[in-house]
């Protein structure tokens, strides 16, 4: 496939589309998120595994804050990056058996997702870094059938143990394919070549300091994630809601008797992949069945959604130049503007939709007033100040505010003394009159020499009652000499 000048313009389209929801979630507000303030606490620290999922993700946000520093815009721009590609590589895709126009209609029409168009942009990241490297599978899969040559073997390799360390569920897709693959003399012929031994070897490779990990810290990311799905409260009927929403819109533009062409050699590869879905969807009940799990959350399709627009149209002709498709396309701006009006809404116009976001909470006026009042007491070298909070979200973000470094969730002699740490910073939520501290601080109340409440109104909110935030003042000295003297 060569790149032309429309492949060009709909690859700026792309871009275009990612830029303006990635400049729009930063406009609304600069509060991180609790996925975004889970990384920021993560990225802190390269390790070869973190504790509550897989880390390739936060690999990725440590590299990007090496050259931007570690901030809520590196977060929102690592996202918008992922996303961006996520949607190049399926086009590119698309390009391997159609033409740029319809490549990009197609392209288009995982818009109808929305998990795509509306959940990836409201607060999905380790999934939007699994879909991307479930297409990126794909496509290599593709390449591999069409001339199986070395490069592709190894970059297989190196897709699955990415995948699998952006979430585990992604070994399930392998089976998968590789069942797929079975249907097929060509899939089998690729198989059972040698040259497989390469597709090993690089997954190993790439899996081996975190399994190494995983042993020395008996698990707890694979066990963590099982225990997660006893959470979730998604029924069975959303669990394919999306498909059957993709389904119907389908059939309504394009299914009609002269548009079938089940008949096309060209395609066959593609139409492999309606079995890799059904295997896929097969695998991921019969591990909830195993497990004892029934919950269901339609996020886990993610890295299958977007096989069915490959497969519905590779059965149809279809030319963008009819009255339907046009329609067609048309519908899918409007669908693009109106998720991008949705976003804008429930970010400038909360008062009006009635809902407040975390997003809304007001970190940067709240840090700002912080700031001062500690400057007034003379705490204004950040290396000697810990903050402690007992709520993350909290805590991650009044830290990127404060551009503080030091943290602790509980009071660590150790740490205090060898980081020589002069005074304790405690954070809480807190009623607007009332300064009560929470269970896990009323033990610390006695070394408290100065407590205050800091309130604010919501961002882009007039109605809602403001957000209070309490204050505590420690000098470690205190904590010290109750330590010596126990």
């Amino acid at each position: 496939m060569e790149i032309n000048k429309k492949d060009i313009r709909n690859i700026f389209f792309i871009f275009i589309y990612c830029i303006l929801f990635g400049v729009l979630r930063i406009t609304v507000s600069s509060t991180m998120e609790l996925d975004e303030v889970e990384q920021f606490f993560k990225a802190k620290e390269f390790k070869w595994g973190y504790w509550n999922e897989p880390p390739l993700y936060t690999w990725i946000v440590k590299i990007f804050s090496f050259m931007f520093g570690l901030n809520i815009y590196t977060l929102v721009a690592t996202k918008y990056i992922l996303i961006f590609l996520f949607f190049l590589t399926f086009y590119f895709i698309c390009r391997k058996f159609w033409l740029s126009k319809e490549a990009m209609v197609i392209t288009g029409t995982l818009l109808l997702f929305i998990t795509y168009s509306y959940e990836f942009n409201r607060h999905l990241s380790n999934t939007v870094l699994l879909s991307l490297l479930a297409v990126i599978t794909i496509y290599i899969f593709i390449s591999l059938l069409e001339n199986g040559k070395t490069i592709y073997y190894i970059l297989m390799g190196i897709s699955i143990g990415a995948g699998i360390l952006s979430k585990y569920n992604f070994f399930l897709l392998i089976i998968a394919l590789i069942l797929t693959s079975l249907l097929t003399k060509k899939g089998r012929k690729l198989l059972f070549n040698t040259k497989i031994i390469f597709t090993f070897f690089f997954t190993i490779l790439i899996l081996l300091p975190h399994v190494i990990w995983l042993y020395h810290n008996n698990f707890q990311t694979f066990m963590h994630a099982l225990n997660r799905l006893k959470s979730l409260s998604t029924n069975f009927f959303s669990f394919f809601i999306e498909a059957l929403i993709y389904i119907i819109v389908f059939t309504l533009f394009f299914i009609r008797k002269s548009t079938i062409n089940i008949i096309n050699n060209q395609l066959k590869y593609i139409r492999l992949l309606s079995f890799y879905s059904f295997v896929s969807v097969a695998l991921i009940f019969i591990v909830f069945f195993l497990i004892g799990y029934n919950n269901f959350s339609s996020k886990y399709l993610a890295p299958l959604y977007f096989t069915l627009p490959l497969t519905l149209f590779s059965i149809i002709k279809f030319d963008v130049k009819e009255k339907r498709c046009k329609i067609f396309i048309g519908l899918l701006i409007s669908l693009i503007i109106v998720t991008f009006g949705i976003r804008l809404s429930v970010g400038f116009f909360p008062d009006l939709i009635g809902k407040i976001e975390r997003i809304h909470t007001p970190f940067n006026k709240l840090s700002e007033s912080i700031k001062k009042e500690l400057e007034k007491e003379g705490i204004n070298d950040p290396s000697k100040v810990v903050i402690i909070s007992d709520n993350s979200f909290i805590l991650g973000n009044m830290l990127e505010k404060l551009h503080f470094t030091n943290y602790l969730f509980n009071i660590d002699i150790n740490f205090l003394t060898s980081k020589n740490i002069k005074t304790i910073v405690l954070l809480w939520k807190c009623n607007k009159k009332s300064i009560v501290l929470p269970e896990k601080f009323k033990k610390m109340s006695s070394f408290i020499i100065k407590k205050r409440i800091f309130t604010s109104t919501y961002l882009h909110s007039k109605t809602h009652p403001p957000y209070s935030l309490a204050v505590a003042v420690i000098p470690v000295y205190r904590v010290q000499k109750h330590h010596e003297e126990l």
